[in-house]
């Protein structure tokens, strides 16, 4: 495509955030309840395996939940951080199909010179637009036309 992106309004990634930290906060807290039932009642460490069941999915959720990526003609951007689309030197797409123990999600590995950094989403939505938005912002050798195809399937019903 052109390589300079055709929307000037700024589309920011992972708007459902607030139910990221809602999960992550009540998995943290499930995790936390069993920990103090073990402690008070004094169980063998095997039973601390049960309490890693809540807590390592509330760590596996705290990341993404915040981050905050916005794209516009300019770039690519989370906080202070701007990619302008001309440094994007590679784009690595990693997608997690909708299963049984996965919602869907894609992985999207920037390179700009030395610096590499990784966009999450786990929203159907949001990943389509962001497909949308980087198929019009950087040219066809970065991110193709089956690179969003690959995205739009990730939450396809198998």
């Amino acid at each position: 495509m052109s390589g300079i992106a055709s929307s000037s309004t700024q589309f920011v990634v992972n708007q459902r955030a607030v139910l990221a930290w809602s999960l992550m906060l009540l998995c943290l807290g499930l995790g936390i309840a069993v920990l103090i039932q073990i402690q008070r009642h004094d169980h063998g460490g095997h039973r601390y395996l049960f309490a890693a069941i809540f807590l390592i999915p509330s760590l596996w959720i705290y990341l993404p939940a915040t981050y905050r990526w916005s794209l516009d003609q300019r770039g690519i951007s989370r906080g202070r951080h701007l990619v302008l689309w001309g440094e994007i030197t590679r784009l690595d797409l990693r997608t997690f199909p909708k299963g049984f123990r996965s919602p869907g999600s894609i992985d999207l590995l920037l390179h700009s010179g030395n610096k590499r950094l990784l966009l999450r989403t786990y929203v159907e939505n949001d990943a389509r637009e962001l497909s949308r938005r980087l198929r019009e912002a950087l040219p066809e050798t970065l991110f193709s036309a089956a690179s969003q195809r690959r995205v739009e399937e990730v939450w396809k019903r198998r």
